[in-house]
C-alpha cells in the first residue's frame, strides 16, 4: 500500500508527514504512532482510523483508507552532543562561548553566564515552541555547559601545575 522510505523520526511517537488524500487534498501535518513503530507498518497496520492533526487545523480522527499517499518529512536534528565529543570534531569551546584562546577565568565564567541565559529551558518553560526550536535549545545548552566543563578543568590543571612549578623540585649545587 506504501512505499517504505528511510524514516528514523519517531522519537516521540507523532511523525510529519505530507498526506495526499482521495479527494486531492494535501495536507502537511502529524500522525500519532505507537512508540518504536515504523510509519510503514503503521499506515499498513490492520487498524482502520489514523489520528492525524493539520499544521493549519484541528485534530481529527481520518479513514487510513482515505490517504493515497504519504510521504515523511523529517524535522531538522541537531547533532548528538555526545557523538560531538566523541568526535571532537568541530567542538572548539573558545569558539562555543565566543571568546579567544589566552583568555582569564574571569572572561570564560562571564560568557558562559551570559550565553547560559539565553538558552536555558526555564526561560522558554511558558512559551510553546516548535519540537525543531525546544531540541536546539537543549543541544545549545548542552554544548555550552560542556564548553564551560571543558575549559573549567583546563583552567584548574593549568592552576595546579603552576602552583608546582613555582619551586624546583631539585636545584643543583653551584661550582
Amino acid at each position: 500500500m506504501f512505499e517504505r522510505n528511510r524514516i528514523d523520526n519517531l522519537d516521540q511517537g507523532t511523525v510529519t508527514v505530507e498526506a495526499t488524500f482521495d479527494d486531492g487534498r494535501v495536507l502537511v501535518g502529524k500522525l500519532t504512532l505507537p512508540s518504536g513503530r515504523p510509519l510503514m507498518d503503521f499506515l499498513n497496520g490492520a487498524n482502520h482510523y489514523v489520528e492525524f492533526e493539520p499544521l493549519t487545523g484541528d485534530r481529527a480522527i481520518v479513514q487510513k483508507s482515505s490517504i493515497k499517499a504519504a510521504r515523511s518529512i523529517a524535522p531538522i536534528r541537531a547533532p548528538s552532543l555526545t557523538q560531538r565529543l566523541r568526535d571532537l570534531d568541530g567542538f572548539d569551546p573558545y569558539q562555543i562561548l565566543a571568546l579567544e584562546r589566552g583568555c582569564t577565568w574571569e572572561d570564560v565564567r562571564s560568557a558562559y553566564h551570559r550565553l547560559a541565559k539565553v538558552y536555558h529551558a526555564d526561560r522558554y518553560a511558558t512559551a510553546e515552541l516548535p519540537e525543531e526550536v525546544t531540541v536546539y535549545l537543549e543541544s545549545m545548552s548542552r554544548r555550552i555547559n560542556a564548553a564551560y566543563a571543558t575549559l573549567e578543568t583546563a583552567f584548574a590543571q593549568t592552576r595546579r601545575y603552576a602552583k608546582h612549578r613555582q619551586e624546583p623540585v631539585y636545584t643543583s649545587p653551584t661550582r
